[in-house]
């Protein structure tokens, strides 16, 4: 196959068109461009997608629910997310939620499904609409339908470019993205007050309405991390990968001064101060953490080397609880999330006097040393700073609520 470009003429060589024409396996085609630039672009874009369709030809057919087990496999290869993610995606296209598995859904109901036995190759774009179109319809936020279309868009290129399986090439994913509504907000300093009232783990109410006393264990431990992850967040205004990843070894548990974090994307170390209710937490956690031996300050449940991942929807839940996310409220104000924890924290630091350009380095953003030569200042004088100010507006955990602690762990 040739990208050579030429003219058309007649038997006397006169040219009698002014388009570019390519060979294309054999056939004449053109360009539609008089411009050779442009019709090389062109002539490139009918020789890819014949080979497209050549390639096309010889693939394998495979059936939705098989895709879909690919992808789930390769995801496994990578990120423990990436994993989860594609679990879900294939849960939802195939139909298998198991009844107990609802709870995790947008309004308890089955999710709108595919025929997992049909070919992928006969997937359209009316599919694709009914998915988007059943997945407001069960309520589900636009980030999450954007989430499911790039998921799909990336396994049909998988499927052309490295499994060798069958693809309908008239798919078209461009449209389909909903528009997220990104507004969100800080608490105010008695909503921050409310969401560690409503996520105290030895006053809220368990599931079958059972009290501290009588839940179990796991329950137990879940509600004291999921607190634990709080506080941390509002007085350190990590990212939540940040505070979730945090190392024993970061810690300084010989004088309970400081903690190293690693900031991933800015791929740096930063050296942040406790606060007098965090140092509290952290020595409550380090004095139970018990023979599961853990690199990690927040272990995963089920797999000590591992650090937590499902704690995300009982911060969530404690912000519907502490009645953060009234729909009065975010109309006016934008929504609380988790990140909004990392808002907070940034705008009490703000609200008692700290500069944006000192906040650069608390809240580890990238710009940070370009901040710093123009306000001359180190940044050890930002952490000191920022920790007295927040160190100043917490409350510490009552001596109560820490004896509690202690013996969700050694119960």
């Amino acid at each position: 196959m040739s990208n050579k470009l030429f003219k058309r003429t007649d038997t006397s060589g006169n040219v009698i068109s002014q388009n570019w024409y390519v060979h294309i396996n054999g056939q004449k085609k053109s360009t539609g461009c008089s411009n050779k630039k442009e019709a090389k672009e062109v002539a490139e874009l009918l020789a890819q997608k014949e080979r497209a369709h050549k390639h096309a030809g010889l693939n394998s057919e495979e059936t939705i629910e098989q895709v879909l087990n690919r992808y789930y496999e390769r995801q496994t290869l990578l990120t423990e997310s990436g994993e989860k993610q594609a679990g879900a995606l294939r849960k939802r296209l195939c139909g298998q939620f198991p009844v107990d598995e609802l709870y995790r859904v947008p309004n308890r109901v089955m999710p709108f499904s595919l025929n997992p036995n049909r070919l992928w190759s006969s997937m359209t774009n009316r599919d694709l609409d009914q998915i988007m179109m059943n997945r407001k319809k069960e309520g589900y936020a636009a980030a999450s339908i954007n989430k499911e279309i790039d998921q799909l868009q990336q396994i049909q290129k998988y499927c052309k470019k490295n499994w060798g399986i069958k693809i309908n090439h008239e798919m078209d994913f461009d449209d389909l993205h909903q528009k997220v509504k990104k507004k969100t907000r800080a608490a105010t300093v008695e909503e921050e007050q409310r969401l560690i009232d409503a996520m105290n783990p030895t006053t809220k109410t368990y599931l079958n309405n059972c009290t501290w006393e009588r839940a179990p264990k796991n329950q137990r431990i879940w509600s004291v991390d999921s607190f634990h992850l709080l506080i941390t967040y509002l007085d350190l205004g990590l990212r939540s990968a940040e505070g979730r990843k945090i190392l024993w070894s970061e810690v300084d548990t010989v004088n309970w001064i400081a903690i190293r974090v690693w900031r991933s994307k800015t791929d740096r170390n930063d050296m942040l101060q406790m606060t007098d209710r965090l140092r509290a937490v952290l020595q409550s956690r380090w004095k139970h953490r018990g023979s599961r031996n853990s690199p990690f300050v927040f272990p995963h449940a089920s797999d000590p080397k591992k650090y937590k991942t499902g704690c995300l929807g009982a911060l969530r839940t404690g912000i519907d609880r502490a009645g953060l996310n009234d729909p009065e409220i975010v109309k006016r104000h934008g929504k609380f999330t988790v990140h909004s924890l990392r808002d907070s924290y940034a705008t009490r630091l703000t609200e008692q006097g700290i500069i944006p350009s000192e906040l650069m380095h608390l809240l580890g953003h990238s710009n940070e040393e370009m901040s710093m030569k123009y306000i001359h200042m180190r940044p050890s004088d930002a952490m000191n700073k920022g920790h007295k100010l927040r160190n100043s507006a917490t409350t510490l955990i009552s001596t109560e609520l820490e004896g509690a602690i202690g013996d969700a762990y050694d119960r």
